[in-house]
């Protein structure tokens, strides 16, 4: 009974934390606001701890029945504290990807604009300068991946966890080799159909035969052509979203919260959360086509 209201209070603690958190991000995504993890954590310091994930893991060895749901606490434990194990790490990769620039005709030239710029350009030959100047700053990246890649990897092995890769299969109950099976078999179906395709496509948008396609040139082949934006004007796609959630049996349930505005500091990706018992909040923002 002791065990069972122990676990009782960590699970209400971990849903009380999950909540908070997702209110935050809901702030942050739909307005602009500072996103403060910090402030949505305090107060539950001890919850991060080795401490408790061994509690976890003892209270699964000793409740076989209740494993499942141990074990889903217990992951989301992990994932927090490799989160907070690898955030020097993290920060300085993505301060990295959002600053470093490569140098092409003596001009600085930002990578995060890199996609974008081989979508627009119709030359080959630009193209593939564009390519080959960008591999200074992937080869920056890479390393400072590597070292991300390596902290997680020391950090999990600290908590007696998995590898990352058999870690995230877990997270999400993902069976890797049944996948990797799953792949193959849609790489054998699509072989004899992909080549055709490419040159399709390579016909069409950049009158080059396949063979002599780089990878700088695969953003502008796989970019959505200009017909299909035409489809999904953005005057009328809050419209089709609700229309899709009546259809889906979803829109007007009680606790749904939609928030379709085009606020100027609003994330234009989707996001769903759920911060409260019985509420579900789904944030979209129409893009123009």
């Amino acid at each position: 009974t002791r065990r069972s209201s122990d676990l009782d209070r960590l699970e209400a603690e971990i849903a009380q934390v999950v909540r908070a958190v997702d209110a935050a991000l809901w702030s942050h995504w739909t307005t602009g606001a500072p996103l403060d993890l910090a402030a949505a954590t305090k107060g539950h310091e001890a919850l991060f701890t080795r401490s408790t994930l061994e509690r976890l893991r003892t209270a699964r060895e000793l409740r076989p029945a209740d494993a499942r749901r141990i074990a889903h606490l217990e992951r989301w434990l992990t994932g927090e504290l490799l989160a907070r194990g690898v955030a020097a790490e993290a920060e300085a990769f993505a301060n990295l990807e959002a600053s470093v620039t490569f140098t092409l005709d003596g001009k600085e030239v930002p990578w995060r604009d890199l996609g974008r710029l081989l979508v627009s350009e119709k030359s080959a030959v630009k193209r593939r300068a564009l390519w080959t100047a960008s591999h200074a700053a992937a080869a920056r990246l890479d390393a400072a991946l590597r070292r991300l890649e390596e902290k997680e990897r020391e950090v999990l092995a600290g908590l007696d966890a998995p590898s990352p890769l058999d870690f995230a299969a877990e997270a999400r109950e993902l069976d890797l080799d049944a996948l990797a099976k799953d792949a193959e078999a849609l790489l054998a179906a699509t072989d004899a159909e992909w080549p055709a395709t490419l040159q399709a496509l390579a016909d069409a948008e950049l009158k080059l035969p396949a063979k002599a396609l780089t990878r700088g040139d695969i953003p502008r082949l796989l970019k959505v052509p200009t017909a299909v934006d035409a489809e999904f004007p953005k005057a009328t796609l809050a419209e089709r979203l609700e229309k899709t959630l009546v259809a889906l049996g979803v829109a007007g349930r009680p606790g749904l919260v939609l928030d379709l505005g085009d606020g100027a500091k609003k994330n234009p990706l989707p996001l769903t959360v759920a911060p409260k018992p019985g509420e579900v909040r789904v944030s979209a923002r129409p893009c123009p086509s």
